[in-house]
């Protein structure tokens, strides 16, 4: 079995945030993500409308070149050192 990482996501692609009351959690496999920091420093997040603020996008790495990108809250450092 895959190792998982569950994380809170708060936006998919660049639709409109999720609101904070109806936030899923989604496991996503360790192997096979691809994480990237939501700016340069990787430490200063992006604000949403709903006041959360994202830190990373994470998206599954197969061969569909249509995988959604998901805003979460935790670092790159947060979700690597999660492994």
């Amino acid at each position: 079995m895959a190792q998982l990482i569950a994380l809170n996501v708060y936006q998919i692609n660049s639709m409109d945030p999720i609101p904070l009351a109806s936030v899923p959690r989604i496991s996503f496999p360790f192997a096979g993500i691809l994480v990237r920091a939501m700016n340069a420093s990787g430490t200063t997040g992006v604000a949403l409308s709903t006041g959360q603020v994202v830190y990373s996008q994470v998206q599954l790495i197969n061969a569909s070149p249509q995988q959604p990108v998901y805003a979460v809250a935790e670092t790159p450092a947060q979700i690597t050192s999660a492994s």
